[in-house]
């Protein structure tokens, strides 16, 4: 979406915590200048204050990097809907792009988060396929960075409970579980 904003008011976007986002701000002297605009954000962080400096970002970049995330969005949604149709192979051709995005595209934002979230599908649909110790070995690695503060700590625990009941390892599964 775009909007204008009258000189000297007031300006805030909210969105959910886990959702990546952008803010792009065209100051335009049209409509009255005022020399200090400062963007003060993010608020739930250590606040910031990015002057009018675009910090050696160039629109080209950030037009790259929206690109590369909407691609990872696209391969993402396209891997859940194979994997809602039990067509797991090319569940697992879209989850591996999504991966590659995230170890390959320099300056991927936050890619040990994004990196997280395949590894979760990842490990659903190598289950699927009965390959039972692939699914572990991503699930342990992403629960091992993720930390126990993460939002999806809780499913890919419930994940790897799964994973262990079918090798047998009842007692892992309900560590896992609990």
């Amino acid at each position: 979406m775009s909007y204008i904003i009258p000189c000297r008011h007031f300006h805030s976007t909210e969105v959910a915590p886990d959702t990546l986002h952008a803010t792009l701000f065209v100051f335009d002297s049209q409509c009255g200048f005022v020399e200090f605009a400062p963007v003060l954000g993010p608020v739930d962080l250590a606040s910031s204050t990015q002057p009018r400096d675009p910090a050696g970002v160039m629109p080209a970049a950030l037009a790259n990097m929206v690109d590369t995330m909407h691609s990872w969005e696209k391969l993402m949604e396209e891997g859940q809907q194979h994997s809602e149709h039990a067509e797991w192979e090319h569940a697992l051709r879209a989850f591996n792009k999504a991966l590659n995005l995230c170890e390959s595209v320099p300056g991927f934002p936050n890619p040990v988060r994004y990196k997280h979230q395949v590894s979760g599908q990842l490990g659903n649909t190598n289950r699927q396929f009965g390959r039972y110790e692939q699914a572990r070995d991503i699930l342990e690695k992403a629960l091992e960075e993720m930390g126990p503060e993460s939002s999806e700590h809780i499913e890919f625990c419930g994940e790897l409970g799964v994973v262990y009941r079918h090798m047998n390892h009842f007692e892992d599964a309900k560590l896992a579980k609990e």
